[in-house]
């Protein structure tokens, strides 16, 4: 493989790199697409409701932003990886094919080897985080 230069690369003006966005995807408490988020953004729509994933009724806030309305099937996650995946996982694999369907790009080679991803996540995978570590504190680390 011979090296490139940034003189090589057609992503480089003045000395300094650039970077293409050529597809996005998101799933958030504001839609399951970006065109759906960015409408309800645009009109005021909140994304805010009583919290549905666990039972809230012990909790001083009973409110938070959660996304609603999302099947990993409809992404092509295998249902037997669901039980493997924390929640953020499933929506960070799903938002990734959102946003390389959107990309519309070819995947040749080169292009595999200058692609990247960026993901963001702001508290992902405390539930797993906490089952594990009582399986830990009761069963021993053997079985994590």
């Amino acid at each position: 493989m011979s090296q490139r230069h940034d003189s090589d690369n057609i992503f480089t003006r003045n000395g300094r790199r650039r970077v293409v966005v050529t597809g996005m995807g998101t799933l958030n408490p504001l839609g399951l697409t970006v065109e759906e988020s960015w409408e309800n953004a645009v009109n005021g729509v909140s994304g805010i409701d009583r919290i549905t994933q666990f039972d809230p009724q012990e909790f001083d806030a009973q409110i938070a932003g959660e996304v609603k309305g999302f099947d990993p099937e409809n992404y092509d996650i295998a249902k037997k990886d669901l039980k493997k995946m924390a929640r953020f996982i499933q929506l960070s694999l799903a938002s990734t094919k959102l946003a390389l369907e959107s990309a519309q790009l070819e995947f040749d080679e080169e292009l595999l080897q200058r692609t990247g991803t960026i993901i963001g996540v702001g508290m992902g995978g405390l539930q797993i985080i906490e089952t594990q570590h009582q399986t830990l504190l009761e069963r021993g680390p053997g079985r994590i």
